[in-house]
Formats: C-alpha cells, structure tokens, sequence
C-alpha cells in the first residue's frame, strides 16, 4: 500500500494547481465584500447595494448548476457549439433573472429608494461572468488549470489596486464602484479569451 502513497505524492506538482486555484476562487468570491466598504458611506447604503449584489450571486449560482454539468466533455461541446445568438439569449434571460432578483430583495428589505441605473448597470456583469465560465471550464478541460489561476491573480490585484487608489484620491461613489465591477469583469474576460494572461506572475 506504501507504494500507491509514494506514486500518489510523486505527482503532486500535477494538481497543486488545483488546490491554488480554491484558494484564489474563495478570496476572489469574498473580494467585493472586502472592498466595498470603501465606497459607502452609510451602512445602510452598503446593505442596499448587498441586496443588489445578491441579485448577481443568485443569478450566477444558477449559471452554476449549468456549469457542474459541463464537467462532461460531450456535454461541454455540446454548449460551446450554441450559436452565439442562443449564448446571447441564455445570458439576457440571466440578466433579467438578477435585476428582477435584485429589486425583489430590496422590496422585501423595505428599502426606501430603488436606485434603478445602479441596478441596471450591475446587472451587465452577468455577460462577462458568464461566458467567463464557459471559458474557464473550457480550459479546465484542456488542463490549462494555471491560466484560470493567472486570471484570478489578475483580477485580484487590480480591484484591490484600483479600491485602494480610489480611496486615497477620494473617489468613493457607489456610481464609480458599481462600474469597476462590470469593467474589471469585461477587461479579465477579454484577456482571458485572448490567452495573454501569463504576464501575470503568481
């Protein structure tokens, strides 16, 4: 049986990636809890935004169900090889399952003031996120566990970086935040799909 652990641990530099790559997801899912705080003034305008935020996380998790099926490689061919106009369809239906999600937790919170243009723009993180998925199961099947990892790494420096900076300098509005989010998400999303994440060093 010794034998089965030593060849077990010989290949351990294989899937130490693996273990990495949890670790990066865990602090990237709790990264825009860490650095909202920043942009709010009040709690309970920190609270509203959660409740818009949840919007997001609820319609993701759903996305989420899709994703643990493309784990099968046919079944993974079988989605990327969805016209784009069923892909944009699939993510539309998304988006609207966040903003709707989104306004009836703040109904349901007795929150006084809808902020409708934040919701809104909150809600096209939904596109990125989720072909962003598609890309990072898609190189998950092809071993490429290093590139999600860089992507990831990425993403972290430059939202703490660009909370961090935006705090000095005072720019502190839900506006500018809520739009870090999207655009950090649609930049990632690009380089990602364009492969040239490598440049980031873990």
């Amino acid at each position: 049986k010794a034998r089965y652990w030593i060849k077990l641990f010989s290949n351990f530099d294989k899937y130490q990636p693996y273990y990495v790559g949890i670790i990066l997801k865990r602090i990237r899912d709790n990264a825009v809890p860490l650095v909202a705080q920043y942009f709010f003034s009040t709690a309970s305008a920190l609270a509203a935004f959660f409740l818009a935020y949840r919007g997001v996380t609820f319609a993701v998790s759903q996305i989420r169900i899709i994703e643990s099926l493309l784990n099968h490689r046919q079944t993974l061919n079988q989605i990327m090889g969805l016209k784009t106009k069923q892909k944009f369809l699939i993510t539309f239906i998304a988006q609207i399952l966040c903003l709707l999600s989104a306004f009836a937790l703040q109904f349901l919170a007795n929150v006084g003031e809808f902020n409708y243009i934040v919701n809104l723009i909150l809600s096209f993180i939904i596109w990125p996120i989720v072909f962003n998925i598609l890309e990072r199961t898609k190189a998950y099947s092809n071993y490429q566990v290093k590139r999600v990892n860089h992507s990831m790494v990425g993403y972290l420096l430059v939202i703490f970086t660009f909370s961090f900076v935006s705090n000095i300098l005072g720019y502190t509005s839900i506006f500018l935040f809520v739009l870090i989010l999207v655009l950090i998400e649609y930049i990632f999303f690009d380089l990602f799909r364009e492969r040239v994440l490598y440049i980031v060093i873990i």
